[in-house]
């Protein structure tokens, strides 16, 4: 019954938004669940451009932001867990600007089975940037995203890299590469 709900109700909505509407539903963090919730601050710089320096982007654009997130990380196994991130960014350069979005994270603590200590994140998500990346050719934007941190009881570190991409559904598609580095807060 539960599922014909809403299966109609997003019938009713158009084209590649019902896939969007049922991802974000079966995703919102649950009180019937133990998980975990936090938020971090990070800054991220370009990296990894083609034929460019570190903090620069395609073009010899500096490329810097500051970026907030909430992290929602269910433990699945002894030592993996989902993670999903909703994140906000303000882009200082190459045009000041804003980025919003989410990832959705597969989380990998190799040496123990409590959910603490090293990590290794892999994911993927989706992002809107205001700021005209003449390379992209798009606004809307993939993600793919990877990086390593650590976790105590209450706070964590990482590191991660980001990938833009318009996924070649526009002309150019050239990426626009991030390294982040984050700390973080549970509660």
């Amino acid at each position: 019954m539960f599922f014909q709900t809403l299966r109609r109700l997003c019938l009713k909505i158009p084209g590649h938004y019902l896939h969007i509407a049922l991802l974000v539903f079966l995703l919102l963090p649950s009180t019937a669940f133990a998980g975990e919730h936090a938020v971090s601050l990070g800054y991220g710089i370009g990296i990894l451009n083609s034929g460019t320096s570190i903090g620069h982007v395609e073009g010899g654009d500096n490329y810097n932001f500051t970026q907030v997130t909430y992290l929602y990380e269910e433990p699945y196994w002894k030592r993996g867990s989902v993670a999903i991130e909703p994140f906000a960014a303000y882009v200082a350069k190459p045009d000041a600007g804003v980025d919003v979005g989410f990832s959705l994270l597969l989380r990998w603590y190799p040496f123990n089975g409590n959910h603490r200590g090293a990590y290794v994140d892999l994911g993927a998500g989706t992002a809107y940037t205001s700021v005209a990346f003449p390379r992209q050719g798009t606004h809307f934007l993939g993600i793919l995203a990877g990086g390593l941190g650590y976790k105590n009881d209450a706070y964590f570190v990482q590191a991660r890299f980001r990938h833009y991409s318009n996924g070649n559904t526009a002309h150019p598609n050239e990426s626009v590469n991030a390294g982040i580095v984050s700390v973080g807060w549970f509660f």
